[in-house]
């Protein structure tokens, strides 16, 4: 009897660590920031600065890829609407988005053939906001273009 109490204590234990670790990584900036960097490592994207965490909120300031660029961003994820395959984005705000036009170029440029799909089922934005600045493609200009919108959905 002594024995299975053991176990069931150290079950519960486990448990109960693998319940704070989770804990920690979504309220922590330092794991949040841990996590970006990682990601950089592995992309063509530098991010200058990273504050807040995935509970509350991310906000990053100058992001660069070789396609685009931006200035300010932010992003807070509903995370419990992933267990329902819903990609739920509370808040989406991009300011000062520069996206180069050879990046355009290269996108006409593609097949719709992707092999990439995400498994989702529903897609939901409550807050867009987007700031585009200097989008050049062909002979067009934009020299800024704002976007705000509100309970975005999208079911494929």
């Amino acid at each position: 009897m002594k024995i299975y109490l053991y176990f069931f204590r150290a079950f519960i234990g486990i448990i109960l660590l693998l319940f704070i670790g989770l804990w920690w990584v979504f309220s922590s900036s330092f794991a949040t920031r841990t996590i970006v960097e990682k990601l950089g490592e592995y992309s063509p994207i530098h991010i200058e600065r990273v504050s807040g965490n995935l509970q509350d909120g991310i906000q990053i300031q100058n992001l660069n890829h070789p396609d685009f660029s931006l200035q300010k961003g932010e992003i807070l994820i509903n995370w419990s609407a992933l267990l329902r395959s819903k990609l739920h984005i509370k808040n989406l705000s991009l300011e000062g988005l520069h996206v180069k036009e050879s990046a355009l170029k290269n996108r006409d440029n593609q097949s719709d053939n992707s092999s990439f799909q995400i498994p989702l089922k529903e897609y939901q934005i409550d807050s867009l906001h987007v700031s585009v600045q200097d989008l050049r493609y062909e002979s067009h200009t934009l020299s800024e273009l704002k976007l705000k919108a509100n309970k975005l959905y999208y079911t494929p």
